[in-house]
C-alpha cells in the first residue's frame, strides 16, 4: 500500500470519527460545537506556539553562526597579520645579514 494511500486512510478515519463523535455526542448541538471550536483554538494556539519557537530557535541559531563566522574572521585576520610581521621581521633581519656579509666582504677585498 502506497503511503499516500495511508495517509488518505488515516484522514478519512479521522474524518468519518469525527463525524461519528458529532451525531452520538450526548451533549447538545452547541456545546459540541463549542468544544470543537474550542479545541480548534486550542490546536491553532499551540501551532502558532510551535512555529514561533522554531523561528525563535532558527534567528538564535543563525546568531550563533553568525558570531562564529565573525570569530573565525577575527581569528583569520589576526593569524595573517601575525606571519605578516613575522615575514617583515625575517626579511629586514636578511637584509642586515646580508648588508653586513657584503660591507665585511668589501672591506676583505680593499684591504
Amino acid at each position: 500500500m502506497k503511503t499516500s494511500n495511508s495517509i488518505l486512510g488515516i484522514i478519512a478515519g479521522i474524518g468519518i470519527g469525527a463525524a461519528i463523535g458529532v451525531l452520538l455526542a450526548p451533549e447538545s448541538g452547541y456545546k459540541t460545537r463549542q468544544k470543537i471550536a474550542d479545541k480548534g483554538q486550542n490546536a491553532k494556539k499551540t501551532i502558532k506556539k510551535g512555529f514561533s519557537d522554531v523561528m525563535d530557535s532558527l534567528a538564535d541559531n543563525f546568531q550563533d553562526f553568525k558570531d562564529a563566522k565573525d570569530n573565525v574572521s577575527d581569528m583569520y585576520n589576526d593569524a595573517k597579520d601575525s606571519v605578516t610581521d613575522k615575514l617583515k621581521d625575517t626579511k629586514n633581519d636578511v637584509t642586515e645579514k646580508l648588508k653586513a656579509e657584503s660591507n665585511r666582504m668589501k672591506s676583505q677585498t680593499f684591504n
